[in-house]
Protein backbone atom coordinates (compact mmCIF):
# COMPACT_ATOMS: atom_id res chain seq x y z
CA UNK A 1 0.00 0.00 0.00
CA UNK A 2 1.43 3.28 -0.92
CA UNK A 3 1.71 6.25 1.53
CA UNK A 4 0.28 9.58 0.54
CA UNK A 5 3.58 11.12 0.43
CA UNK A 6 4.74 8.17 -2.78
CA UNK A 7 1.08 8.95 -4.31
CA UNK A 8 2.04 12.26 -4.60
CA UNK A 9 5.37 11.44 -6.01
CA UNK A 10 4.23 8.88 -8.18
CA UNK A 11 1.40 10.97 -9.78
CA UNK A 12 3.63 13.92 -9.72
CA UNK A 13 6.46 11.59 -11.99
CA UNK A 14 3.79 10.70 -14.69
CA UNK A 15 2.60 14.43 -15.16
CA UNK A 16 6.07 15.44 -15.46
CA UNK A 17 7.13 13.07 -17.51
CA UNK A 18 4.48 13.20 -19.91
CA UNK A 19 5.18 17.14 -20.10
CA UNK A 20 8.51 17.06 -21.02
CA UNK A 21 8.28 14.29 -23.39
CA UNK A 22 5.42 16.07 -25.06
CA UNK A 23 7.42 19.85 -24.69
CA UNK A 24 10.41 17.63 -26.28
CA UNK A 25 8.37 15.81 -29.24
CA UNK A 26 5.94 19.20 -29.98
CA UNK A 27 8.84 21.57 -31.34
CA UNK A 28 11.07 18.30 -33.05
CA UNK A 29 8.19 17.43 -35.20
CA UNK A 30 7.34 21.25 -36.55
CA UNK A 31 11.15 21.17 -37.26
CA UNK A 32 10.94 17.75 -39.41
CA UNK A 33 7.56 18.97 -41.35
CA UNK A 34 9.49 22.18 -42.34
CA UNK A 35 13.39 21.93 -42.00
CA UNK A 36 13.62 25.16 -44.22
CA UNK A 37 11.18 27.26 -41.78
CA UNK A 38 12.40 26.85 -38.29
CA UNK A 39 11.29 30.21 -37.33
CA UNK A 40 8.36 28.49 -37.25
CA UNK A 41 9.51 26.56 -34.41
CA UNK A 42 10.69 30.02 -32.66
CA UNK A 43 7.14 31.50 -33.40
CA UNK A 44 5.06 28.62 -32.11
CA UNK A 45 7.65 28.66 -28.94
CA UNK A 46 7.19 32.44 -28.27
CA UNK A 47 3.83 32.25 -28.63
CA UNK A 48 3.55 29.28 -26.22
CA UNK A 49 5.76 31.39 -23.84
CA UNK A 50 3.65 35.38 -24.36
CA UNK A 51 0.16 33.26 -23.97
CA UNK A 52 1.44 31.74 -20.29
CA UNK A 53 3.26 34.73 -19.49
CA UNK A 54 -0.55 36.91 -19.84
CA UNK A 55 -2.64 33.98 -19.01
CA UNK A 56 -1.35 32.27 -16.34
CA UNK A 57 -2.15 34.65 -13.54
CA UNK A 58 -5.96 34.78 -14.60
CA UNK A 59 -6.03 31.18 -14.73
CA UNK A 60 -4.03 31.35 -10.73
CA UNK A 61 -7.22 33.47 -9.59
CA UNK A 62 -9.51 31.48 -11.23
CA UNK A 63 -8.22 27.97 -9.54
CA UNK A 64 -8.57 30.07 -6.07
CA UNK A 65 -12.31 29.79 -6.60
CA UNK A 66 -12.93 26.13 -7.18
CA UNK A 67 -12.26 23.12 -5.10
CA UNK A 68 -9.22 21.23 -4.88
CA UNK A 69 -10.31 18.24 -6.32
CA UNK A 70 -11.59 20.52 -9.41
CA UNK A 71 -8.77 22.28 -9.85
CA UNK A 72 -6.58 19.37 -10.09
CA UNK A 73 -9.02 17.05 -12.62
CA UNK A 74 -9.32 20.66 -14.25
CA UNK A 75 -5.68 20.32 -15.12
CA UNK A 76 -4.81 16.89 -15.72
CA UNK A 77 -7.76 17.31 -18.46
CA UNK A 78 -6.60 20.27 -20.25
CA UNK A 79 -3.52 19.25 -20.53
CA UNK A 80 -4.38 15.32 -22.17
CA UNK A 81 -7.58 17.40 -24.58
CA UNK A 82 -4.61 19.55 -25.66
CA UNK A 83 -1.88 17.25 -26.22
CA UNK A 84 -3.95 15.01 -28.21
CA UNK A 85 -5.90 18.17 -30.35
CA UNK A 86 -1.65 19.61 -30.85
CA UNK A 87 -1.40 15.47 -31.83
CA UNK A 88 -4.43 15.68 -34.71
CA UNK A 89 -3.47 19.00 -35.74
CA UNK A 90 -0.33 18.11 -36.79
CA UNK A 91 -1.23 15.01 -38.48
CA UNK A 92 -3.79 17.22 -40.49
CA UNK A 93 -0.50 19.04 -41.40
CA UNK A 94 1.54 16.58 -42.37
CA UNK A 95 -0.69 15.73 -45.41
CA UNK A 96 -0.70 19.44 -46.38
CA UNK A 97 0.99 19.47 -50.35
CA UNK A 98 3.76 22.23 -49.17
CA UNK A 99 4.57 19.45 -46.52
CA UNK A 100 4.15 16.60 -48.71
CA UNK A 101 6.26 18.30 -51.44
CA UNK A 102 8.32 20.77 -49.55
CA UNK A 103 7.31 23.69 -50.35
CA UNK A 104 8.17 27.23 -48.69
CA UNK A 105 4.46 29.14 -49.32
CA UNK A 106 1.89 28.03 -46.93
CA UNK A 107 -1.68 27.83 -47.60
CA UNK A 108 -4.08 28.79 -45.28
CA UNK A 109 -5.44 25.61 -44.01
CA UNK A 110 -1.80 25.16 -43.07
CA UNK A 111 -1.63 28.43 -41.25
CA UNK A 112 -4.36 27.70 -39.18
CA UNK A 113 -3.72 24.55 -38.11
CA UNK A 114 0.00 26.48 -37.24
CA UNK A 115 -2.34 28.97 -35.34
CA UNK A 116 -4.36 26.17 -33.48
CA UNK A 117 -0.75 24.11 -32.52
CA UNK A 118 0.30 27.26 -30.89
CA UNK A 119 -2.98 27.72 -29.01
CA UNK A 120 -3.03 23.97 -28.10
CA UNK A 121 0.30 24.40 -26.95
CA UNK A 122 -0.60 27.58 -24.84
CA UNK A 123 -3.40 25.38 -23.27
CA UNK A 124 -1.21 22.75 -22.30
CA UNK A 125 1.33 24.37 -20.19
CA UNK A 126 -1.45 26.47 -18.78
CA UNK A 127 -2.95 22.93 -17.75
CA UNK A 128 0.80 21.56 -16.13
CA UNK A 129 0.41 25.04 -14.62
CA UNK A 130 -2.73 24.85 -13.03
CA UNK A 131 -1.13 21.12 -11.45
CA UNK A 132 2.13 22.42 -10.03
CA UNK A 133 0.24 25.70 -8.54
CA UNK A 134 -2.83 22.84 -6.69
CA UNK A 135 -0.79 20.06 -5.99
CA UNK A 136 2.99 21.37 -5.49
CA UNK A 137 2.22 23.90 -3.83
CA UNK A 138 -0.90 23.45 -2.12
CA UNK A 139 -1.58 20.12 -1.11
CA UNK A 140 1.95 18.94 -0.37
CA UNK A 141 1.81 21.15 2.77
CA UNK A 142 -1.54 20.28 4.08
CA UNK A 143 -1.21 16.39 3.61
CA UNK A 144 2.89 15.53 4.52
CA UNK A 145 3.80 16.34 7.79
CA UNK A 146 6.18 19.53 8.87
CA UNK A 147 8.79 17.39 9.69
CA UNK A 148 8.86 14.99 6.58
CA UNK A 149 7.76 18.31 4.23
CA UNK A 150 11.17 19.37 3.24
CA UNK A 151 12.34 15.46 2.49
CA UNK A 152 9.49 15.37 0.27
CA UNK A 153 9.95 18.51 -1.31
CA UNK A 154 13.49 17.64 -2.09
CA UNK A 155 11.99 14.27 -3.52
CA UNK A 156 10.11 16.40 -5.79
CA UNK A 157 12.55 18.14 -7.19
CA UNK A 158 15.20 15.32 -7.86
CA UNK A 159 12.08 13.58 -9.20
CA UNK A 160 11.62 16.87 -11.69
CA UNK A 161 15.31 17.09 -12.77
CA UNK A 162 15.04 13.24 -13.75
CA UNK A 163 12.26 13.32 -15.54
CA UNK A 164 13.44 16.84 -17.65
CA UNK A 165 16.67 14.21 -18.25
CA UNK A 166 14.98 11.05 -19.10
CA UNK A 167 11.43 11.99 -20.38
CA UNK A 168 13.45 13.88 -23.92
CA UNK A 169 15.26 10.58 -24.23
CA UNK A 170 12.35 8.57 -24.36
CA UNK A 171 10.32 10.54 -26.56
CA UNK A 172 13.42 11.07 -29.10
CA UNK A 173 14.14 7.31 -29.19
CA UNK A 174 10.02 6.91 -30.06
CA UNK A 175 10.32 9.93 -32.38
CA UNK A 176 12.67 7.92 -34.49
CA UNK A 177 9.83 5.54 -35.47
CA UNK A 178 9.12 6.52 -38.88
CA UNK A 179 6.71 4.36 -41.56
CA UNK A 180 5.86 5.99 -45.15
CA UNK A 181 2.19 4.77 -44.18
CA UNK A 182 2.45 6.87 -40.50
CA UNK A 183 5.56 9.74 -40.61
CA UNK A 184 4.10 11.15 -37.17
CA UNK A 185 3.99 7.71 -35.52
CA UNK A 186 6.58 8.45 -32.75
CA UNK A 187 4.47 11.50 -31.83
CA UNK A 188 1.39 9.19 -31.70
CA UNK A 189 3.04 7.22 -29.31
CA UNK A 190 4.22 10.03 -27.20
CA UNK A 191 0.60 11.48 -27.16
CA UNK A 192 -1.00 8.22 -26.17
CA UNK A 193 1.32 7.86 -23.51
CA UNK A 194 0.23 11.12 -21.82
CA UNK A 195 -3.11 10.14 -22.69
CA UNK A 196 -2.89 6.83 -20.67
CA UNK A 197 -1.27 8.17 -17.92
CA UNK A 198 -4.15 10.43 -17.60
CA UNK A 199 -6.31 7.39 -15.24
CA UNK A 200 -3.65 6.33 -13.28
CA UNK A 201 -2.92 10.00 -12.33
CA UNK A 202 -6.19 10.66 -11.59
CA UNK A 203 -6.94 7.43 -9.29
CA UNK A 204 -3.59 8.46 -7.20
CA UNK A 205 -4.73 12.26 -6.96
CA UNK A 206 -8.99 11.01 -6.04
CA UNK A 207 -6.97 8.05 -3.03
CA UNK A 208 -4.79 11.36 -1.68
CA UNK A 209 -7.80 13.82 -2.02
CA UNK A 210 -10.22 11.16 0.05
CA UNK A 211 -7.49 10.14 2.70
CA UNK A 212 -7.69 13.90 3.53
CA UNK A 213 -10.49 15.93 5.26
CA UNK A 214 -8.58 19.67 4.75
CA UNK A 215 -8.47 18.47 1.28
CA UNK A 216 -12.45 18.09 0.78
CA UNK A 217 -13.49 21.28 3.45
CA UNK A 218 -10.94 23.68 2.28
CA UNK A 219 -10.50 25.65 -0.98
CA UNK A 220 -7.64 26.86 -2.34
CA UNK A 221 -7.28 30.51 -0.70
CA UNK A 222 -6.12 33.62 -2.53
CA UNK A 223 -3.82 36.07 -1.10
CA UNK A 224 -4.77 39.01 -1.05
CA UNK A 225 -1.54 40.70 -3.14
CA UNK A 226 -2.63 38.50 -6.12
CA UNK A 227 -6.20 40.26 -6.02
CA UNK A 228 -5.25 43.42 -8.08
CA UNK A 229 -5.48 43.42 -11.73
CA UNK A 230 -3.00 42.28 -14.05
CA UNK A 231 -1.95 45.34 -15.37
CA UNK A 232 -1.38 46.46 -11.43
CA UNK A 233 0.68 43.58 -10.94
CA UNK A 234 2.83 44.13 -14.24
CA UNK A 235 3.47 47.14 -13.22
CA UNK A 236 4.54 47.12 -9.21
CA UNK A 237 5.16 43.77 -8.52
CA UNK A 238 8.60 44.19 -10.02
CA UNK A 239 8.85 46.13 -6.63
CA UNK A 240 8.07 42.99 -4.24
CA UNK A 241 10.48 40.71 -6.86
CA UNK A 242 13.31 42.91 -6.51
CA UNK A 243 13.31 43.19 -2.76
CA UNK A 244 13.49 39.69 -2.33
CA UNK A 245 17.26 38.49 -1.12
CA UNK A 246 17.26 36.30 -4.17
CA UNK A 247 16.15 38.55 -6.71
CA UNK A 248 19.87 39.36 -7.94
CA UNK A 249 21.19 36.03 -8.20
CA UNK A 250 17.85 35.10 -10.30
CA UNK A 251 18.12 37.75 -12.40
CA UNK A 252 22.20 36.70 -13.25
Amino acid sequence: MLKVSQKLLVSRFLTRMGDQAWDFALPVTVAFLFPNQLSLVAAIFFATKAGLFLLQPRVAALIDQWSRWHTAMAGVVVQLLSVLFVAVCLVLLVEQPEVVHGGSNLSGLSVGLLVAIACGSIASSLGSGVMDIAVGQDWLPLVIEKQQLSTVNSQVKRLDLLTEVVAPVISGVLLSLHFESLPLAGLILVALWNALSFVPELILLRSVFSSSSELKTLNITVAEERAGSFLDGLLFGWRDFFSHPVALSMVA
